[in-house]
């Protein structure tokens, strides 16, 4: 099969893909990933097909709505609102680039970013669709299903904000789809009053990129829905740690690492004094990774070390703890690492993932950001770094994890979904549901 991936977003987002795309490539298939150019060179450098999608998402974040809809406190239809804000001038350019980028395929895989760009590139090109998640928030219509996945997505979100949740971002969202359908694709305005829920009755195949131990498939959950395992994505064998990290982590215990990926903050410096503040409290020594504005690398004391790009499956077994934005990336590396995880939730699934490692018993309590203080940093990393309980779950959850291949649990499952009679095409036009 031609297949074309759909991977928006940043780092985090778009690395799962890529992963997944190498283990098509292997069993055969034609792979070409659509993302940012960013990104290329690691697409690239792994035998991928290439698509340009203009829209760079850290520009969008920089912007004053991206602020706001990043920092805001969420409930669903703020939520909606303000990623419509963010998303919506921005949908004619990318609709546009990943129709090119689909013209020749058979199946269209998209991760969550972009399932409202595939949804109706499916319809024009008449190629299956694959929806492909690393988070199950926010995606089933089954009921038992729905409250499981979503509770504490963005927050305090229950089934019926779910609803409210996929309502709100068609709602906000549709008039900026429907005018990139009809200039790009040539397609009428559609009359879906709900599309979530028109792939859910379509049972448009559902791959998860997370693992069962982290998040047991529910028994409501259709056999179009499947839990496959992380789908890791580690350097390469020529890679080598900088000599300073290495010297830094050998001089003494193992220190704690702290970074937020592409979450960026108001002010990066003051933040990253709260964190050192918070870390000498806890008597650690911290890594401090840059990332996209979150923290900042200058002047830091000595027990410190600020850091860019380093691989997380080096680092991460290094470290004593890892303090993160609860990125499900970002996550799957730590919790494969073995160590515990110290949530900063910022927004999206995150709020999740921070209750999902509470309840696991593989981190303390998530702290969010906007209630973040060095007291409650410092207890957070001091009880994730001298739990004894915590850290042997922890352990225990990384050996299984891996022992895992998610991708070749994708693959043999996707294979077998689209033989045949298993194949379904999702319907569009002129559905009211």
């Amino acid at each position: 099969m031609n297949i074309t991936i759909l991977a928006l977003g940043s780092q985090g987002d778009v690395q799962p893909y890529v992963s997944l795309g190498q283990g098509l490539l292997r069993a055969g298939h034609q792979v070409r990933v659509a993302t940012h150019a960013a990104f290329e060179p690691m697409v690239r450098s792994r035998g991928l097909g290439f698509a340009l999608v203009r829209t760079n998402p850290r520009d969008l974040l920089g912007t004053r709505a991206g602020h706001r809809w990043l920092h805001g406190r969420a409930n669903a239809l703020s939520f909606a609102r303000g990623f419509a804000r963010v998303a919506g001038p921005a949908m004619r350019e990318i609709m546009s680039d990943c129709f090119a980028a689909c013209a020749d395929a058979d199946l269209i895989a998209v991760s969550l970013p972009g399932v409202l760009i595939g949804l109706h590139l499916a319809e024009k090109t008449g190629a299956q669709l694959v929806r492909a998640f690393c988070c199950p928030a926010a995606t089933h219509v089954t009921v038992e299903g729905a409250v499981r996945a979503t509770a504490g997505f963005g927050g305090q979100f229950s089934l019926a904000s779910d609803l409210v949740l996929r309502q709100a971002l068609w709602l906000f969202m549709r008039k900026a789809t429907n005018e990139a359908r009809e200039a790009v694709l040539g397609l009428p305005p559609v009359s879906l009053k709900n599309p979530f829920r028109r792939m859910d009755l379509d049972r448009v195949p559902l791959l998860y990129a997370f693992s069962s131990a982290v998040f047991p498939p529910d028994p409501h959950w259709g056999d179009w829905v499947h839990v496959a395992g992380y789908w890791f994505l580690d350097s390469g064998p020529d890679w080598r740690p900088p000599a300073e990290l290495e010297r830094f982590i050998e001089a003494g215990d193992p220190p704690v690492y702290v970074g937020f990926g592409s979450m960026n903050t108001p002010d990066p410096r003051q933040t990253t004094a709260l964190i050192v503040d918070a870390l000498s409290q806890a008597n650690v020594r911290g890594v401090l990774q840059t990332g996209w504005g979150g923290l900042h690398g200058g002047d830091l004391p000595s027990r410190f070390l600020a850091i860019e790009g380093v691989p997380h499956e080096w680092l991460f077994p290094r470290m004593a703890a890892v303090v993160h934005h609860g990125g499900a990336g970002t996550l799957g590396y730590a919790l494969r690492a073995g160590v515990p995880s110290v949530i900063v939730p910022f927004t999206l699934d995150q709020p999740f993932w921070g209750r999902r490692v509470q309840s696991l018993g593989v981190g303390p309590a998530p702290v969010p950001r906007r209630d973040l203080t060095v007291d409650r940093l410092a207890s957070a990393v001091h009880q994730a770094v001298t739990d004894p309980g915590m850290r042997s779950r922890a352990k225990a959850l990384g050996r299984q994890i891996c022992e895992e291949d998610g991708v070749a649990s994708a693959i043999d499952w996707l294979e077998h979904r689209l033989s045949g009679s298993e194949r379904r095409e999702p319907a569009l036009a002129g559905v009211r549901v």
